[in-house]
């Protein structure tokens, strides 16, 4: 299986530095994982990102929404 290149997300330009800026200033650091997928494709990393504020929304507990992502990423490899 192939993997992602981590590039510096300090280098980053246009919607990317947009994005990663919002992540920076959102929780302090912009996490290699959004680097990697907004370096790729930055509106994969606004769709993603907008998924996880809808499911931050409703009821299911911080515990429950990270046992979703690790079955989905399991499942999905």
């Amino acid at each position: 299986m192939s993997r992602l290149s981590v590039p510096s997300f300090e280098s980053a330009t246009g919607a990317t530095a947009e994005i990663y800026s919002q992540i920076k200033k959102a929780i302090g650091s912009v996490p290699n994982t959004y680097a990697a997928i907004g370096a790729h494709g930055p509106a994969a990393l606004k769709a993603m990102l907008a998924a996880d504020a809808v499911l931050a929304s409703g009821t299911l507990t911080k515990r429950d929404q990270e046992t979703i992502k690790l079955v989905v990423s399991g499942v999905t490899g």
